[in-house]
């Protein structure tokens, strides 16, 4: 159980978003779009507290040494939050306190009722989770720094880590320029997983349109790994393929550290072989995040 557990939050880091090991996001922008055009920055209110909730289903299939297994359907995840924004520097830096305040498993899925329940514990080891989080008005998160409650198991606050970081670290990086409906702009980074596995994601982002402090975007995802080797809790694996993409689609409000609402669907393929033979994963992702401003 420990080792599926490892190698879900290795796979589902990749599908949400950058996590602690990720290398500084290039941002290149392709077309500023049509007239008019305006600079896009956050501005959200010092002491503005807001409620988002995640929802994440992940299919698994697998095949061992060419044995094919049952495809693995993980019940819906859900995990809920509040965000409340702290300090906004004369740069326009935004920090923000980040709180896990639910998380657990709900309907659906085909895990056996003793995976299911260490699954429901894992994700609610989260709840208590703290943090404080650094982001650019220009959308980058800069530093994020998790506290984990005290006395939390090893095993469990490793996954925590990596599951925390991943969920507070969700871009969606702005141009500098001025842009209107139609400009489109590429960001690049290198994410690397605590366990060695180094993959290039490239995402596409195009401005659908623009209202007020409402933006709506539309992205397309791409993944190329950059590394071979992998250590999965012990099992080295020497990686033979990889793939990924996805697409997504996110409403904005500047007023806000959180989306209005993002969705995002991305497939991975793995082939990877060690000592305990070749096997090959494929992962279908899709996540759902909401938010709202909470009131006074």
């Amino acid at each position: 159980m420990r080792r599926f557990s490892c190698l879900l939050v290795l796979l589902v880091s990749f599908a949400i978003a950058p996590s602690a090991g990720a290398s500084e996001a290039v941002l290149t922008l392709e077309s500023a779009g049509s007239e008019p055009r305006q600079v896009l920055r956050v501005t959200p209110v010092v002491g503005q507290t807001e409620s988002s909730k995640v929802t994440m289903a992940v299919a698994m299939r697998m095949s061992m040494s060419g044995m094919e297994m049952p495809e693995v359907r993980m019940p819906l995840m859900l995990i809920s939050g509040t965000s409340k924004v702290e300090s906004v520097g004369a740069n326009g830096d935004i920090v923000y306190r980040l709180a896990f305040t639910k998380a657990d498993v709900q309907t659906g899925g085909n895990l056996p009722e003793e995976m299911r329940q260490q699954l429901s514990l894992d994700l609610q080891a989260l709840v208590g989770v703290t943090g404080s989080v650094t982001m650019t008005s220009r959308g980058f998160s800069t530093k994020a720094k998790m506290t984990v409650p005290k006395g939390t198991p090893k095993d469990a606050r490793e996954l925590i880590n990596d599951m925390s970081e991943t969920l507070s670290d969700e871009d969606t990086p702005l141009p500098a320029e001025a842009v209107g409906v139609g400009a489109s702009w590429t960001v690049v980074s290198t994410i690397t997983s605590d366990e060695g596995l180094q993959i290039e994601e490239t995402t596409r982002y195009e401005l659908a349109s623009i209202s007020g402090s409402t933006v709506q975007l539309t992205s397309a995802i791409s993944h190329e790994p950059t590394s071979t080797k992998v250590d999965l809790d012990g099992m080295k694996l020497q990686l033979a393929k990889y793939s990924g993409s996805g697409v997504g689609a996110v409403t904005l409000d500047l007023t806000r550290v959180t989306p209005v609402v993002s969705q995002e669907n991305l497939s991975t393929a793995l082939e990877a072989s060690g000592t305990e033979g070749t096997f090959t994963i494929a992962t279908d992702v899709s996540l759902v995040e909401q938010s709202e401003v909470v009131k006074p």
